[in-house]
């Protein structure tokens, strides 16, 4: 029988993966119960890979109603591009004032 600790990691890796994969949609409801069916194991694993996804932000706890995939926030995501813009312009700025002859961080780049 699996300890405890390594179920919640079992646990938690799994709801993890249906998040990213898409099997959990941003705003699916759930209980604890519901995970625990669907995973053959007690609430108290489950209880604690959620609040471990819950604090990276991956779902949120409503008392007393069930756990949420939270919702995608698309402010934040474009907030995220505009700082990868930047950051990719000041790259190929510093690649465009390198030196021909220092070739080595290109390759490294490939």
């Amino acid at each position: 029988m699996p300890r405890p600790d390594n179920l919640a990691e079992q646990v938690y890796t799994q709801l993890k993966a249906d998040i990213f994969d898409f099997r959990l949609l941003p705003g699916d409801r759930f209980s604890e119960g519901d995970v625990a069916g669907r995973m053959d194991v007690s609430r108290t694993p489950v209880r604690q890979a959620l609040y471990r996804l819950e604090k990276e932000g991956y779902v949120e706890v409503y008392f007393r109603s069930g756990w949420q995939v939270k919702p995608f926030d698309f402010a934040y995501f474009e907030e995220l591009y505009d700082v990868r813009i930047v950051l990719e312009l000041a790259a190929v700025s510093r690649l465009c004032r390198m030196e021909a002859s220092d070739n080595s961080v290109l390759n490294a780049l490939k």
